[in-house]
């Protein structure tokens, strides 16, 4: 939340300004909270449309026996409109529109509504108000009869949706395949799309607050939809041969990701699931907060491990900067779980920031999907059953641990460019560009290999295919023996398909059939996903996109092949590190002493996956000190 004078909703309000009246003091309205465990509930004052907004703010306590609704929405930032006026317990107060326009519908004609609304509810130029509500937001939004989302008004961009939506819902429940919904629909995925670019789809606070709902319904001008409807379809839409197509923009996909998130944190509300606070704050990293602190006090309340064992209370003084507040987060994560996981999500690998390298800055974080994150599926246990060895010194500025250099970077891919050939269903200019890009890039990774264009013996072509899929299926379980053969036959269609390219100018037209093709397999025929082929390219692509493509392939000094992280150089360090599952990359610190290093991330290298570099001669342990 923001330090500003003003009031605004966690879900994204954190830069509205609320302003009172010249000589009026916050403290007219706000008087203090007094015992543990007493909230305020806003109440909405019945009226007609054209009346001015009035409210008024009662304590209760115990929050279970109070009737309210909760409302979650965000700040729209690209609006013109100006701040607005309401009256709250008699005093002018000013909120931002977009605020406005939500009471101004959810105000009923003959009857006052109680909300909860945390722009205004919880006083936002009170740090110390803000640190003790912060923690039971999740109760909050859990105890509300219902979560009421406010999208903002109606817009022409995106007005069929709701409609459209549920059309889905009926059609895909009836056995509709994408072939039909694409062909019938086409022209109505635009408002769809539009819909999901609305900001609230994006925001780090909602995420928190719908986990936490009972029953929540979204409001768009005076159209409501069950957010039920809304999070099934777009569990259904996830199908990687409709995304391609239609939801092409980074916007879209963010909203996609949040709604994942979203619903996985459900899992964990509801007691179906669990996850730790670093696996929630990677599920939730892409999202927005105005307040960089709320990229961790947002989701406190939806971790396990933060529910059991404490620790890192929200602290908005101005002492607990983000970057203080992501330190924090950094130690807590390794002292209260023993393990050195935050070293994958490494976002600093500079020399001359005042940011830890060892502390991931979490407005910055380039791959939300490292091995780490799938501890236990994966089976890396790079370290063997080493146990973790860290601590810290220097008031928190040195991370210390024990490892020994196993191997070093040699040469260094240039960086991935991944399309999905197998979601292809039109050739445009565009598309034609990325499937040069893509290929190309998997001709340089292969050349590498074999060492500037030479054949791959049978041996290195075994490591050269692990490699590219780091040895895992693109749900993060180790590869099966028939991915082998899945990636050969991949392989080829990709240079059968640059070929076709190469020879076929963009006309919009479908993809390749096998006679244009010539080809000895069956070809991707759009979105037919029962093909056989289409089936075995398309695990092998989403082991690419969600491996290889988000890291820089290399060689070794010792000529194993690997995959780095973007920010790797030549004679990087490779290191396994006690109670590491994952090799990582250190560089050594220009300007600090020489054993001084930087973390540049995690790695997978072929061959050391599983403890075979851990040698029992201990004279090459090593105290690395990462700064």
């Amino acid at each position: 939340m923001a330090n500003e004078v003003l009031f605004m909703s966690f879900a994204g309000l954190v830069s509205a300004f609320a302003f009172f009246d010249v000589g009026v003091d916050a403290t007219n309205i706000y008087a203090a909270l007094g015992a543990e465990g007493t909230f305020r509930i806003l109440i909405l004052r019945k009226g007609s449309p054209e009346k001015p907004i009035s409210c008024a703010l009662k304590h209760v306590s115990p929050l279970d026996k109070a009737e309210y609704e909760a409302l979650s929405y965000a700040w729209d930032e690209h609006t013109a409109a100006g701040p607005e006026v309401i009256y709250c317990n008699d005093i002018l107060l000013w909120i931002q529109p977009n605020l406005a326009s939500a009471l101004r519908t959810l105000r009923h004609p003959n009857k006052d509504r109680a909300l909860w609304v945390d722009a205004i509810c919880i006083n936002q130029n009170d740090p110390r108000e803000k640190a003790t509500q912060v923690p039971v937001m999740r109760d909050i939004y859990a105890n509300a009869r219902q979560v009421i989302i406010w999208l903002g008004e109606e817009r022409e961009s995106d007005r069929g949706a709701f409609d459209f939506f549920k059309w889905l819902s009926i059609r895909l429940d009836h056995g509709y395949g994408w072939a039909r919904i694409i062909v019938e629909q086409s022209h109505n995925f635009k408002s769809l799309v539009n819909l999901l670019d609305r900001e609230w789809f994006r925001r780090t606070w909602v995420v928190q607050e719908l986990a936490s709902a009972q029953s929540a319904v979204l409001i768009r001008g005076r159209d409501l939809i069950p957010w039920d409807v809304i999070s099934d379809v777009l569990a259904k839409l996830r199908h990687p041969l409709f995304l391609v197509n239609y939801i092409e923009n980074s916007e879209t996909q963010a909203a996609l990701n949040s709604i994942s998130a979203m619903e996985t944190a459900r899992r964990c509300v509801n007691g179906t699931f669990s996850l730790s606070l670093f696996q929630i704050l990677l599920a939730t990293c892409f999202n927005d907060c105005s307040d960089p602190r709320d990229k961790i006090f947002a989701v406190l309340g939806l971790a396990k491990d933060w529910l059991e064992k404490g620790g890192l209370a929200p602290d908005y003084s101005p002492e607990a900067t983000a970057e203080e507040v992501f330190k924090r987060f950094a130690m807590w994560d390794v002292k209260k779980n023993g393990q050195i996981r935050i070293l994958s999500c490494a976002t600093n690998s500079g020399q001359f920031s005042h940011q830890p390298s060892w502390a991931p800055d979490w407005r910055r974080i380039q791959n939300r999907h490292p091995f780490v994150l799938y501890s236990g599926r994966t089976m890396f246990c790079a370290s063997g059953s080493l146990a973790v060895e860290a601590w810290y010194s220097d008031h928190g500025r040195i991370f210390h641990t024990i490892g020994e250099v196993v191997d070093s970077v040699d040469t260094v891919g240039s960086e991935p460019r991944f399309c999905r050939l197998t979601a292809l269903s039109s050739h445009t200019n565009k598309s034609n560009e990325q499937i040069g890009n893509f290929v190309n890039w998997l001709t340089e990774c292969h050349h590498q290999a074999a060492d500037l264009g030479k054949e791959l013996s049978d041996e290195s072509s075994e490591k050269f295919w692990r490699t590219m899929t780091c040895g895992l299926t693109g749900d993060a379980s180790p590869v099966p023996p028939e991915y082998e053969s899945y990636f050969h036959e991949y392989w080829n269609f990709t240079r059968y398909y640059m070929d076709f390219v190469s020879s076929n100018p963009a006309d919009n037209t479908t993809v390749p059939n096998e006679k244009d093709m010539n080809i000895p397999f069956r070809p991707i025929q759009g979105f037919s996903g029962g093909d056989p082929d289409v089936m075995t390219h398309a695990l092998i692509e989403s082991s690419l996109e969600k491996w290889s493509s988000r890291r820089r392939f290399c060689t070794t000094s010792h000529g194993r092949l690997a995959c780095m992280p973007l920010e790797a150089q030549e004679e990087d360090l490779i290191c396994i590190l006690y109670g590491g599952e994952v090799p990582y990359l250190l560089r050594p610190h220009q300007t600090e002493s020489p054993d001084h290093y930087i973390v540049v991330g995690e790695c997978y290298v072929d061959g050391i996956m599983h403890g075979e570099a851990v040698s029992s001669d201990i004279a090459r342990l090593q105290h690395f000190k990462i700064v």
